[in-house]
């Protein structure tokens, strides 16, 4: 009998014993390893296996001490083969997985401990180690991510002329997803993103190439080489600050609440993301981008409603991207902004123009609020085909005491309306246009205050 020194093994001879080193211990072998979840034997966790033969009692001290010491249990095996093996790492090692093609199964103890499942999905190693580090681990990885691949990119590539709802199902697609900067491991959660169509009929809001004095504006267009097919994920500079984009031919989509999940950080919440940014092409392409399973099956199946005109029939208000012009566009009011699990409601979601009225701080005469509720108005006098109403302005103007700007702004809107007409129309209104947009800027201020307590909501949800 032939006894392995490296595991302990017994084989009958020693090429038995030859073959088994040189599939169990070579290099090679320990450069393929992988976690694989194919089948239910390998899904049984390291506590489990550890403590097999321990009393109830003794499993749970062994629980503690892991908790007290931040050690997290990995579950690998050799690639092709049954052989497993199981670790325990410190959570701050978690961080320094080499960056490169594996992937790992989280066994979590705390699901043990109540009797759940173990997970049954595989995760990125590189995104594993982002998340495991971070303050939102427990949280995130009960959820499934995949990386985008050929047919993602595609379907994020499809025409919005040809199927208009995919602009929904786009935006659908990639709330909730993580990007990862594949050199420093920094990661970031895309809580809520809106999207914009590449072209003037598509979208009025779309993303300009006008060239001014022979120079070519940047752009969100994904180049010729790129890591994922037609798709440019890009930090762009402008008057705003510095925005995070994800651009494909058929639109780009601007990330409007987002956090770090590998270091503790306050949520970027707004036009501006300044917590990730892709300053350079090379950075562009060392970004992954892992979306979440349940995303991408709500999105394909949104992506059948050839009558779609929403991404969800709920909080209509708050799925309307945060524009400040060309109000009398009628793709100002295109509901295609959408939010991950963790802000998919209406304390979790950055304030706009049009929902700034229902921020519960301040009083019922506070300018921003009677402005926004005048957006408010309009918003659905769009969405059911209204025209606004006189007695609706005029109505605002009277819980205005003070001569301030906005009810400057809301009697001259009130000028616009015939001595005996109780209605005007919206679309197509440029002199409205032109006020609202004036109306907008006044308020705008507002927004950073009222985002932060959106933010410290989102914090709150992620732990717990």
């Amino acid at each position: 009998m032939f006894s392995c020194c490296k595991c302990d093994k017994i084989f009958g001879t020693s090429k038995m014993l030859t073959d088994h080193d040189k599939q169990r211990h070579s290099d090679a072998a320990l450069a393929t390893w992988k976690m694989n979840t194919s089948t239910p034997s390998l899904l049984s966790s390291i506590v489990e296996e550890t403590t097999s033969a321990l009393e109830r009692k003794q499993k749970q001290i062994l629980l503690k001490v892991m908790d007290a010491y931040r050690l997290h249990p990995l579950s690998m095996n050799v690639a092709g083969t049954w052989d497993e093996l199981n670790a325990l790492t410190h959570q701050e090692h978690l961080s320094k997985i080499p960056y490169r093609d594996m992937s790992v199964l989280p066994t979590s103890p705390k699901k043990h401990r109540l009797e759940e499942p173990a997970a049954s999905f595989s995760m990125n190693a590189s995104l594993y180690g982002s998340i495991a580090s971070g303050p939102y681990a427990r949280t995130l990885l009960q959820h499934e991510y995949i990386e985008v691949n050929d047919e993602l990119a595609n379907f994020l590539n499809h025409d919005w002329h040809v199927e208009p709802a995919m602009r929904f199902a786009c935006s659908r697609l990639l709330s909730g997803m993580i990007m990862l900067q594949a050199s420093n491991g920094k990661a970031i959660l895309v809580n809520t993103v809106e999207v914009y169509g590449r072209t003037r009929n598509v979208d009025s809001h779309h993303e300009l190439f006008r060239v001014n004095h022979r120079l070519t504006p940047p752009t969100s267009l994904p180049p010729v080489t790129t890591r994922y097919p037609r798709i440019w994920p890009m930090t762009l500079k402008d008057m705003d600050g510095v925005k995070l984009i994800i651009g494909t031919k058929s639109f780009n989509a601007l990330v409007t609440s987002s956090v770090r999940v590998d270091t503790d950080e306050i949520p970027d919440l707004g036009p501006t993301t300044s917590s990730f940014l892709i300053d350079n092409p090379a950075e562009s392409l060392g970004a992954r981008l892992f979306v979440m399973r349940k995303s991408v099956e709500a999105a394909f199946s949104l992506s059948k409603n050839n009558s779609a005109t929403n991404v969800s029939s709920a909080d209509l208000l708050y799925q309307l991207r945060q524009v400040r012009t060309r109000f009398h566009h009628p793709s100002t009011y295109l509901c295609c902004r959408s939010s991950s699990p963790w802000a998919d409601d209406i304390a979790g979601q950055p304030y706009t123009i049009f929902t700034l009225a229902n921020w519960d701080k301040g009083n019922d005469e506070s300018s921003y609020r009677i402005a926004s509720t005048l957006f408010q108005s309009i918003a659905t006098c769009v969405m059911l085909n209204k025209e606004l109403d006189k007695d609706n302005v005029t109505n605002l103007i009277a819980k205005i005491n003070k001569n301030t700007n906005v009810r400057i702004t809301l009697t001259s809107i009130l000028s616009l309306f015939e001595s005996d007409a109780k209605t005007i129309a919206i679309l197509g209104n440029k002199h409205l246009n032109k006020l609202l947009a004036t109306l907008a800027n006044e308020i705008a201020s507002a927004l950073p205050k009222a985002n932060d307590s959106v933010a410290a909501r989102i914090k709150s949800v992620l732990l717990s």
